[in-house]
């Protein structure tokens, strides 16, 4: 783990640029999948935005310690993500995540990473869901008696595989033409 900042030394003035994309760390906490912002021409999915505003409110600003596992396909870190609090509390950002309901267990034919936690996290999700929080819940009073059904949750993994098929359809439809 690291407790420094991470970034690159400026060529011109030599001092150390930290945002932007030259001096971004681009990490995947392990273990979960939020719901997708629109991107690539893509939707976003319900509970996107919540799940970012409160991922950035969660960790901006703080001490967090990355415990690095690879490099994915898209060139990001896959790790283990730990707040810290006054030194001696720790949380795990992606167990935190699932348990308000913004995230679920991270579900791929290859890759996942849990470190030793898979369990904690596939606990955290069920009890979400029980609970009824964030994406897991349905429509409340006011939007069921406006006659808003329940629809079945379409999770990250779900989300991925349909965009994917729906862009090889169009993508064959233009061959087509």
């Amino acid at each position: 783990g690291w407790l420094r900042q991470i970034g690159q030394k400026n060529k011109k003035n030599g001092k150390k640029r930290v945002g932007g994309t030259e001096g971004t760390l681009h990490v995947r906490i392990a273990g979960v999948d939020a719901p997708e912002l629109a991107h690539f021409g893509r939707p976003e999915q319900p509970h996107s935005k919540e799940a970012l505003e409160w991922l950035k409110s969660f960790v901006l600003q703080r001490y967090v310690r990355v415990y690095p596992y690879r490099r994915d396909q898209y060139d990001r870190v896959v790790c283990t993500v730990v707040r810290r609090r006054w030194l001696v509390w720790k949380q795990d950002v992606g167990l935190a995540m699932l348990k308000r309901g913004l995230a679920t267990v991270y579900e791929a034919k290859f890759g996942s990473e849990f470190g030793s936690e898979e369990e904690a996290y596939r606990e955290a999700e069920a009890k979400a869901k029980a609970k009824k929080v964030g994406m897991w819940h349905g429509p409340g009073l006011v939007g069921k008696m406006l006659g808003q059904a329940s629809k079945p949750l379409e999770s990250p993994r779900d989300y991925k595989t349909r965009m994917s098929k729906e862009e090889a359809g169009a993508s064959q439809q233009k061959a087509k033409s």
